[in-house]
């Protein structure tokens, strides 16, 4: 598997550090790599179609709007769907990889069906590492055959999207 270089925000880590000393380095590390995620996903989602980048400084009033409500869905997602780290790095390796051959038809929730795309396959390559979310923790064990969520239970986790719209 190819390595991904991943920009970790000393400054975003340390305004973290400063706010909430006892924050768990793992939350931090989470925090830095949903923002990564987040501008991967917009300049991706920019190049399918066709519009120029739009960097993180740059930005307009609208747009930053728009990254603020996506950096929440996202951070929900990760949240909900208790998604660690490698999942989200193999996320980022699938986003930038597929930037290239992303054809885009319908710009609604393009964002989010990008970084769902690639979440829901990354979290199946890493299904090893995960443990069963508390929300699905109630069912016999016969009925999950591996530990990766199902479609309803990544529906769930977005808050969005129906259960036909992720399958």
């Amino acid at each position: 598997m190819e390595l991904v270089e991943v920009e970790m925000s000393r400054t975003l880590i340390g305004e973290f550090l400063l706010l909430s000393p006892a924050l768990p380095i793992r939350k931090l590390i989470l925090a830095s790599l949903s923002e990564h995620v987040v501008d991967t996903v917009f300049e991706t989602v920019d190049y399918a179609l066709g519009r120029p980048s739009s960097s993180t400084r740059g930005r307009s009033l609208s747009r930053h709007s728009e990254h603020s409500k996506f950096l929440k869905f996202v951070t929900d997602v990760i949240s909900k769907a208790e998604v660690k780290v490698p999942a989200l790095l193999v996320t980022l390796v699938y986003i930038e990889r597929a930037k290239p051959h992303i054809q885009i038809a319908l710009e609604q929730w393009a964002n989010e069906r990008v970084f769902l795309g690639a979440l829901i396959l990354a979290n199946k390559v890493c299904d090893s590492l995960y443990v069963i979310p508390r929300f699905v923790s109630h069912l016999p064990l016969q009925y999950l055959n591996d530990s990766t969520l199902k479609n309803v239970h990544w529906a769930l986790c977005t808050g969005v999207f129906g259960k036909r719209d992720i399958g």
